[in-house]
């Protein structure tokens, strides 16, 4: 569970990089897009799962032992990973 939270808000963390970049007209081709995107997602991912202390937490959460705030701290990353999805999809862009 852990890593699907990790991998999600790589992928969000990813793509408000890679449209910020489109929009100064860096990135000119779709292979380049292509592969900025997986690189920044597999660095995004690598340096989060090293950060230690923001895995141990969120897992702490999952597994109950912060009690009922865990499961909220759970479910607001959650809301916040739907709304950036949400803008990402109507409004092309993560944060408005």
């Amino acid at each position: 569970m852990i890593e699907l939270i990790l991998y999600a808000f790589s992928i969000l963390g990813s793509f408000s990089i890679i449209q910020a970049a489109a929009k100064a007209n860096f990135l000119g081709g779709a292979f380049s897009r292509v592969f900025a995107g997986s690189s920044l997602s597999l660095a995004t991912t690598t340096w989060l799962q090293g950060y230690s202390n923001v895995a141990s937490f969120t897992s702490a959460c999952i597994n109950g032992y912060v009690g009922i705030g865990g499961y909220v701290f759970i479910f607001g990353l959650f809301a916040l990973a739907a709304v950036w999805a949400e803008n990402l999809y109507t409004h092309n862009t993560l944060i408005r």
